[in-house]
């Protein structure tokens, strides 16, 4: 009998264990588990700024114990904006400027997929995005003005459509237009260096404007533009497109680099 009964006490807990291995739970446990989540359950608002509910002493003390708290977010969601920025209203400065260019990014980034999606976000998120590199610059400048120096000098590396002067192609002031007015305001200039790739391995970066048939194979030279202005205007210049006049008066001049390979991301990167 105790040989009959130890067999089965075994046979029971081998099912046990393979039910456990398996995945397999019995339903009890399935609702214990909802129990013990619903008792870990803690309610969290955003009112005015500010958190509120059992879940913000939760969030609260974490953050105040935690070097580094990670969101592992669900992408575009509308409230973690609000949560994030309620959460760390304490952080010092630094760290609010940071979350706020990532609020901004997540704001600009998603009206442009919108846009592309057939919505009319496309305008706001140029302009927004135009509008934050102005006032980051802004920010930046007073600060080396507080330093002492009445007119800081500044070197500024953007994308072609932000460094150009003028309206940019969705119809809004560039960045570059803003400083240029601006160094004119200080009674002082600026310069606008255009730069383009040629004859490089990677076909995507190569002009194939007139740059490209002005500049020699195995040179980098820089093309003045400023000496064509006079002629463009009159309409002077055979061959000159509308597209490639405009970018005469967007630039001052043009960078060509022939043979231009693919920049590095990293100092390690540049060292090999």
């Amino acid at each position: 009998m105790n040989t009959v009964l130890a067999r089965c006490a075994f046979r029971a807990l081998v099912l046990l264990w393979l039910a456990a291995g398996s995945g397999v739970r019995p339903a009890a446990a399935q609702e214990a588990l909802t129990e013990l989540l619903s008792a870990q359950m803690h309610p969290l608002s955003v009112e005015q700024g500010a958190l509120s509910g059992d879940g913000a002493a939760v969030l609260l003390e974490a953050a105040a114990n935690a070097q580094f708290f990670l969101i592992a977010e669900e992408h575009n969601v509308g409230e973690l904006n609000a949560i994030a920025q309620a959460l760390f209203a304490d952080a010092p400065a630094e760290a609010r400027v940071l979350i706020g260019a990532l609020m901004r990014t997540t704001r600009i980034y998603y009206a442009w997929a919108e846009g592309r999606r057939g919505r009319p976000t496309g305008y706001f998120s140029s302009a927004d995005r135009e509008l934050s590199m102005k006032r980051r610059f802004m920010e930046r400048y007073q600060a080396a003005r507080a330093t002492g120096d009445p007119r800081p000098r500044v070197l500024v590396k953007a994308g072609h459509w932000h460094a150009f002067r003028g309206i940019y192609r969705a119809a809004v002031p560039t960045f570059g237009n803003f400083l240029s007015e601006f160094a004119i305001s200080n009674g002082m200039e600026s310069f606008v260096l255009s730069t383009y790739v040629t004859d490089s391995q990677e076909d995507w970066r190569n002009t194939s404007g007139p740059l490209a048939s002005v500049v020699p194979e195995g040179v980098t030279a820089v093309v003045d533009f400023r000496p064509l202005r006079g002629l463009a205007r009159q309409n002077a210049i055979d061959g000159l497109d509308d597209a490639f006049k405009a970018t005469l008066f967007r630039a001052d001049a043009a960078l060509v680099i022939s043979g231009g390979r693919t920049g590095a991301s990293t100092v390690a990167d540049s060292a090999r």
